[in-house]
């Protein structure tokens, strides 16, 4: 409803940089978690979100963020950050995930911003 002073000054907007949409390869190129402007709605909590390793992400619900030295997992179905232990279970098994099939249902999709 207004100009883009108003929309770009919101805490979720995120401007796209070209290259960040896709990385080499095809692979989805990762976004720095504090730029992206989700870090004050979803507070991580580093002992239990942050993940020392980039997580396989080849569930096309997960979205993975720089954050910290590290990387956290983003469920865009769930709408919120996946555990460590959750990241391991989307990486073995995301093709029989019952959480994947309500996103595949609903439509949902990774470029989808929860603002």
């Amino acid at each position: 409803m207004g100009g883009p002073e108003q929309y770009k000054s919101c805490s979720f907007f995120v401007e796209q940089e070209s290259g960040e949409e896709a990385g080499a390869g095809g692979t989805p190129a990762i976004t720095s978690f504090a730029k992206s402007g989700l870090e004050k709605k979803l507070k991580p909590y580093p002992p239990i979100h942050l993940l020392d390793y980039r997580p396989n992400n080849e569930c096309p619900f997960m979205k993975v963020y720089e954050y910290s030295g590290g990387y956290l997992a983003y469920c865009t179905v769930l709408e919120r950050l996946l555990t460590r232990s959750e990241v391991e279970t989307c990486e073995q098994h995301w093709k029989t995930c019952p959480v994947r099939r309500v996103g595949v249902m609903v439509g949902r999709r990774t470029s989808e911003t929860t603002a």
